[in-house]
């Protein structure tokens, strides 16, 4: 999470710039990231890797956002040929992954990578979508669409009795884990209103 990536600090302010050597590069692959994983670490590409001309890699790389002084960039699939010594790894890897900036980087960056993904043509009239160069959105040059990176508040509640902690798990999944109760705001809702109810969904308990 955000808190632990200290003492490095992420940048969300949109400011494309030209890739740098030592800047890194976001492939992603349906859920997966491509990554090299080492003894108790893993590492990302980074720009140097690639030997592209200045050209190529404004073509092809584009920013995201910056974590202290290295910006990341999200590059397609078809980058990972010219990359040796990766492999594309399932996301969830990283949950517990170190470094930790460079772990929440990957998962950051898949958020934005599937929001660029499934904006590519405006769902007003399928028109294909273009980039600003001033901010981080997408338009239809055609009906003036405008699309920006949808936020979903949600809330994670902690219900205690006594020394002890109400937790939850969801069925149907490989790992067995649990979790505290955790939810998304409904249209119109307050988030004091979005605690009560998901304490009543998830448990049928009054909150």
């Amino acid at each position: 999470m955000l808190q632990d990536i200290a003492p490095y600090v992420y940048h969300n302010e949109y400011t494309p710039c030209a890739p740098q050597p030592e800047d890194y590069l976001l492939i992603y692959r349906e859920q997966e990231l491509l990554l090299r994983q080492e003894e108790a670490s893993f590492s990302l590409p980074k720009i140097k890797e690639l030997a592209w001309s200045a050209e190529q890699l404004h073509i092809s790389c584009r920013y995201l956002f910056s974590i202290s002084q290295k910006h990341f960039f999200l590059a397609s699939d078809t980058t990972a040929s010219s990359l040796s010594g990766y492999s594309f790894q399932p996301i969830r890897v990283l949950r517990n992954a170190h470094p930790a900036h460079l772990a929440f980087a990957g998962i950051t960056g898949m958020q934005l990578s599937h929001w660029y993904d499934t904006h590519r043509f405006c769902g007003r009239c399928a028109s294909p979508m273009k980039h600003s160069d001033k901010e981080r959105m997408v338009y239809c040059p055609k009906c003036k669409t405008i699309e920006y990176p949808k936020i979903c508040p949600a809330v994670i509640v902690g219900i205690l009795n006594g020394d002890k902690i109400l937790l939850s798990t969801y069925a149907g999944r490989d790992v067995k884990s649990y979790a505290l109760i955790a939810g998304f705001s409904e249209i119109g809702e307050t988030i004091e209103g979005t605690v009560h109810r998901e304490v009543m969904e998830r448990s049928r308990s009054e909150s």
